[in-house]
């Protein structure tokens, strides 16, 4: 099929799981009766639970691939942008009912040129330090 509609192949990253849809269904199931039950024991309600996650974002990076004819496949070339390294951390948080916190940066400069254009509450969320 891929001959007959001249299609290139796309390489994809990332991770897969080897348990079924139910397998998590009972596991998600059975975290949430321990979690019930701790926050139960510890008094804690539901506002003061939250879920948060940490990401990279490359800001000078252009995508590594792309969806082409095979005509012009030849005539594609990458570019050292395709490679850089720059980037800042974000982190996402959100509370269990729903209530979405501020996204915090972390960079590793203390007066970032990327943030030139943005507005003063969005640097107000920016820290700095060299390991990040």
């Amino acid at each position: 099929m891929r001959r007959r509609r001249d299609i290139a192949t796309i390489r994809l990253q990332g991770e897969g799981s080897k348990k079924s849809d139910a397998e998590h269904t009972s596991l998600m199931i059975e975290f949430r009766g321990r979690l019930k039950s701790l926050m139960q024991k510890c008094n804690i309600t539901e506002n003061y639970v939250f879920n948060a996650d940490q990401t990279a974002l490359y800001y000078k990076r252009f995508p590594s691939t792309t969806v082409s004819s095979k005509d012009n496949a030849k005539d594609l070339k990458g570019t050292k942008a395709m490679k850089s390294k720059n980037r800042i951390t974000q982190m996402v948080c959100t509370s269990s009912v729903g209530k979405e916190c501020p996204v915090a940066y972390v960079g590793t400069s203390k007066k970032p040129r990327y943030f030139v254009e943005a507005n003063r509450d969005t640097m107000e969320r920016y820290t700095s330090n060299k390991c990040a």
